[in-house]
C-alpha cells in the first residue's frame, strides 16, 4: 500500500464532515489512515484506523488506554468485533471499486463516536479537575495525586495542541507519567481564542502572574516549600516553565526544547498566538516577543533553582538562543543544558521526539527528591552522556559561566557536524 493510494482515499472522506463534533487530527501513518479523538467530553481518547488491502478498506477502533479501551468496548459491544492480536475492535469493511464505499466506512465510525461520546467512562479516583483564580484570572487545571508518601509536585504546561483542553502526556491518567511518583499538577492554556504560552494577551502578563501565584498557594496547601515544585514542558510549555520557573525561587524547571525567541518562532508559523500576546504581527511585535524568555531569565527571581533544558544544535530557535543571551542564561547558578548531538534530532520537532524519554526518565529522579549537576552543557549520543568540564554549578562570575556555555554549546554544535562529514 502506498501513500500515493492512501492519500486519494484520505481526499475521498469527509471525516471532519462526518462526525461534526470535530476529531482532533486526521493523518497518514504507516501505511494506513487515522483519525484521532483526545478530547471528548468523557475522557476517552480513541483513534479510528483504516487501512487497505487490495481493494478492500477495513476501519476498526482503539482506545489509547485501558481506561479508554473498556469505555469503547461497552459502548460498541453490539457492533464490533476484536481484531485478533491487538487492541483494535473492527466496525466495517468496504470494497474501494463499488458505489459507496465512502458511506461503508464514515457510517461506522459516525455510529462508534457518538456511542463512545456518550458512554460513561470511569475516571481515576486519584485524579480530579478543578479552577483557581487570581485577579480575575482563572486557571484551569487537572490533578493527580502523588503516590504513597512522595512529597514532590509536578507542574505541567502544554505544548501547541489542536485545542486547549488537549494535554501533554495524555493527561494524568496517560501511560507517559503512570510510574511517576510526584503530585502531577496538568494547567490548561486557555485564557484567550489563540494559545498565550501561559504570558498573556496584549502584552499584559495577567496569566504569568497567575499562574505563578496559583503554583505558591499548591505548595503550601501541601505544606512543603518551592524547592520541592518542578515546572515542566516541551515547546511551548517549556517555554512557559521558563517564564513562570524564573518567578519561583528555589523551584526546578524542565524544559524541552523551549521556543527562546517565541516572536520569531510564531511568525508564519502561529500568528493568531502571536497577535493573542503581543497585540499584533508587525516586526516590532515579534522583536518585542522574542524578548520575553531572555526577559524573563535577566529578570529571574529563581537565580538557585536548578534548571535542565533539553536541545540539540538542530533546534535553531533554542540552541542559537541559548547561544546569544549565553551571558543571560549564566545567571542561572544551577543551569544544565542537555544537548543531543544525533542526526535524529535534526530539526525541532524530531529533537522534542528524539529526547522525550529522557525528558520522562528525568521527571522521574527529580520526583525522587534527587537534583543531579549534569553541567553547563552534557552531550547525549545514542552510547553515552559526556558531561562539558566545569558544571555551571560552581560559583564563580556570571561571565566564565556564559562562556563555558557559549564554548560547550559550540563545540557540540562542532562535534554534530564533524560526525555527519
Amino acid at each position: 500500500m502506498t501513500d500515493d493510494v492512501l492519500t486519494r482515499l484520505r481526499s475521498t472522506l469527509d471525516i471532519g464532515g462526518a462526525i461534526p463534533e470535530g476529531l482532533s487530527k486526521v493523518w497518514i501513518y504507516k501505511g494506513r489512515i487515522l483519525a484521532a479523538d483526545y478530547r471528548s467530553p468523557n475522557g476517552a481518547a480513541f483513534a479510528f484506523d483504516i487501512t487497505v488491502d487490495g481493494s478492500t478498506a477495513t476501519v476498526a477502533v482503539a482506545g489509547r488506554d485501558d481506561r479508554s479501551r473498556e469505555a469503547i468496548r461497552a459502548a460498541c459491544a453490539e457492533f464490533v468485533e476484536p481484531v485478533p492480536g491487538t487492541h483494535k475492535l473492527r466496525l466495517g469493511t468496504a470494497d474501494l471499486d463499488g458505489d459507496g464505499a465512502a458511506e461503508s466506512l464514515l457510517g461506522p465510525m459516525r455510529r462508534a463516536h457518538r456511542a463512545i461520546f456518550d458512554a460513561s467512562v470511569a475516571r481515576s479516583g486519584a485524579v480530579e479537575e478543578s479552577t483557581w483564580t487570581h485577579d480575575g484570572v482563572s486557571v484551569n487545571y487537572v490533578r493527580r495525586a502523588p503516590k504513597e508518601d512522595c512529597d514532590q509536585i509536578v507542574v505541567i504546561f502544554t505544548s501547541i495542541r489542536n485545542v486547549a483542553t488537549d494535554l501533554d502526556f495524555d493527561g494524568p491518567d496517560g501511560k507517559y507519567l503512570a510510574s511517576n511518583r510526584a503530585e502531577l499538577v496538568f494547567v490548561h492554556d486557555d485564557h484567550d481564542t489563540a494559545f498565550c504560552y501561559y504570558y498573556g494577551t496584549n502584552r499584559d502578563d495577567q496569566v504569568a502572574r497567575a499562574v505563578t501565584a496559583f503554583v505558591r498557594d499548591l505548595a503550601e496547601r501541601r505544606g512543603v516549600g518551592l524547592e520541592r515544585v518542578i515546572l515542566t514542558g516541551m515547546s511551548k510549555g517549556g517555554a512557559a516553565a521558563l517564564i513562570v520557573g524564573a518567578r519561583l525561587p528555589g523551584a526546578t524547571v524542565v524544559s524541552l526544547v523551549p521556543q527562546v525567541a517565541i516572536g520569531t518562532y510564531l511568525r508564519g508559523r502561529s500568528e493568531p498566538f502571536l497577535e493573542t500576546i503581543a497585540g499584533s504581527r508587525t516586526d516590532e511585535a515579534v522583536a518585542w516577543l522574542d524578548g520575553v524568555v531572555p526577559r524573563a531569565l535577566a529578570e529571574a527571581t529563581n537565580r538557585d533553582g536548578y534548571y535542565y533544558v533539553l536541545t540539540s544544535p538542530g533546534d535553531d530557535n533554542c540552541f542559537d538562543g541559548l547561544v546569544e543571551h549565553a551571558s543571560v542564561a549564566a545567571r542561572l547558578t544551577a543551569l544544565n543544558v542537555l544537548v543531543a548531538s544525533s542526526p535524529r534530532a535534526a530539526d525541532h520537532f524530531s529533537t522534542l521526539k528524539h529526547l522525550l524519554p529522557t525528558m520522562i526518565s528525568l521527571l522521574g529522579v527529580l520526583s525522587s527528591g534527587l537534583r543531579p549537576d549534569l553541567g553547563s552543557v552534557a552531550t547525549t549520543t545514542a552510547r553515552a552522556v559526556a558531561p562539558s568540564r566545569g558544571a555551571l554549578r560552581a560559583r564563580g562570575p556570571v561571565a566564565l559561566r556564559a562562556a563555558s556555555l557559549r564554548r560547550g554549546l559550540l563545540a557540540a554544535r562542532a562535534a554534530l557536524e564533524g560526525a555527519k562529514k
